[in-house]
């Protein structure tokens, strides 16, 4: 262990207003579905990555949902090979395609390999490639590279002796393998559960398990040869989820710190890391952050501020309830809000991303009666700012306006257009479903205004949605009786 550090333990307190959601969208199937990863895609729209499993065939397969940039569904695709396969982490490609990877095999009986699957940008499987080296290998991350070819991240677990490795194969762009690393030894056990590129070379995070499980972080060379890891063991079982290179250059690691008993306890952990060659991997700041007597952490992402984004679930430790957690440290490790979702539901949320306009999106997993666990994407407006407030005109050519609002029955929406050309407008409830369609027509530039009448609706939470050929805009209405 390296130096001294800072440990912050921090409940949840709010230092600045979360950002408001601009919209969320549910996909449902008759199967049950776990969101692994997300991605905003060139055109702002997102794609999902992750698991659907069939109760009537006991059967897992890869599942993926693309959609527009408000979430609308484009298409969706299941991809499946042997009765265990998921997919655990997305990338996007040249010419709209899409790259995902996971796990095919039977994970129960200690069988499955790395499962790579190219994507056209309509959803057509382009390539299919899979990886054996004699054990039970998983992938965790993928990283779509600049010259071509993918860096497959994860581990590999063996029986006996019970034991891991983490895992890196480097494949070209057809998925042909370039190489091969594992990393770990009979004294220990890792496990890599994200990758980012340094430069020419790769820094990798997840856990390292000997005498206990401690936080793991190594830079890897373009080749593949280790350069530097190190190992940060809190005294419980830590297990570090993402990691990152912030703003100034250094690291960050997140993840989460169990203590496993009758009832489990735990918390969210990040740690900011020198990348200084000289000292490399010396804690610059230790953050802890809990806001009930389990937290789960899912993911986590660098903002341009410096600090980091993360995404979760909390719950009562006994696998009853839980609720999703996301939260946001300022670049001091300080936390800047906390926005809990779902109070006393099932749901977790395993990951999160930066939209193009400084908003976030995460995808979550919320259990429905009906139809068992769904995936969830919400879509949040950029956080407040020196150069930009919350409600400043993010699209100057398209603006959006509801007064009063707070309202009751009516209020104004009115809007400005730059250029002539087709307009749509409509409003969507809290769960992503139109509900009406005020507008769709052609209209010049200039203002306009229109009545919305909410008589015959209940009170709640909607969202107005303006959108032209290039330019989309939201803003919550609240309806009040």
């Amino acid at each position: 262990m390296k130096a001294a550090w800072v440990v912050i333990l921090l409940l949840p307190v709010l230092a600045q207003a979360q950002p408001d959601m601009l919209w969320s969208r549910l996909y449902s199937t008759e199967s049950i579905q776990n969101a692994q990863d997300l991605i905003q895609t060139e055109d702002g729209g997102y794609f999902i990555a992750g698991m659907a499993f069939s109760s009537q065939s006991n059967t897992r397969d890869m599942y993926c949902v693309r959609t527009n940039s408000i979430g609308d569904t484009l298409w969706t695709r299941l991809l499946g090979l042997s009765a265990d396969d998921w997919a655990h982490a997305a990338a996007s490609l040249p010419d709209g395609e899409f790259a995902l990877a996971g796990f095919t095999g039977d994970y129960l009986n200690g069988e499955g390999d790395v499962w790579l699957v190219s994507l056209a940008e309509n959803g057509d499987s382009l390539r299919s490639r899979q990886y054996d080296l004699g054990a039970l290998e998983r992938c965790s991350a993928v990283l779509a590279l600049e010259e071509g070819g993918f860096i497959l991240a994860g581990g590999i677990e063996y029986t006996n002796p019970s034991n891991t490795d983490a895992l890196l194969i480097r494949t070209n762009s057809s998925g042909d393998t370039l190489w091969t690393r594992i990393i770990g030894g009979p004294e220990t056990g890792e496990w890599c559960r994200d990758i980012v590129r340094v430069g020419d070379n790769f820094l990798l995070g997840g856990f390292q398990e000997s005498a206990a499980r401690g936080f793991w972080i190594a830079l890897v060379a373009s080749t593949g040869e280790v350069l530097w890891q190190e190992t940060y063991d809190s005294g419980h079982s830590d297990d570090a989820a993402a990691v990152g290179v912030l703003s100034d250059g250094n690291y960050f690691l997140s993840g989460e710190s169990i203590e496993f008993g009758e009832l489990n306890e735990g918390w969210s952990r990040t740690l900011k890391l020198s990348s200084d060659p000289n000292n490399w991997g010396a804690v610059i700041w230790d953050t802890q952050f809990s806001s009930a007597p389990l937290f789960r952490l899912g993911d986590a992402l660098a903002m341009p501020d410096g600090g980091v984004a993360i995404t979760g679930h909390a719950g009562d430790g006994s696998g009853g309830n839980h609720h999703v957690v996301i939260y946001r440290l300022d670049s001091d490790g300080n936390v800047d809000w906390t926005l809990t979702l779902g109070h006393d539901n099932l749901a977790e949320s395993n990951a999160i991303t930066l939209c193009s306009d400084g908003g976030l999106a995460v995808a979550a997993t919320p259990y429905s009666q009906m139809t068992g666990p769904d995936i969830l994407l919400m879509r949040f407006e950029p956080e407040i700012s020196g150069t930009l407030a919350r409600g400043e005109n993010l699209l100057p050519n398209l603006s959006l306006v509801v007064y009063p609002n707070p309202f009751n029955p009516s209020t104004n929406i009115s809007f400005s257009l730059q250029d002539d050309g087709r307009v749509r407008l409509a409003i969507y409830n809290a769960l992503g479903v139109q509900v009406a369609e005020l507008l769709d027509g052609r209209l010049h530039a200039g203002e306009h205004s229109l009545v919305f009448d909410g008589s015959n609706w209940s009170s709640g939470v909607y969202f107005a949605l303006l959108e032209t050929r290039d330019v989309i805009r939201t803003t919550r209405l609240a309806l009040v009786r």
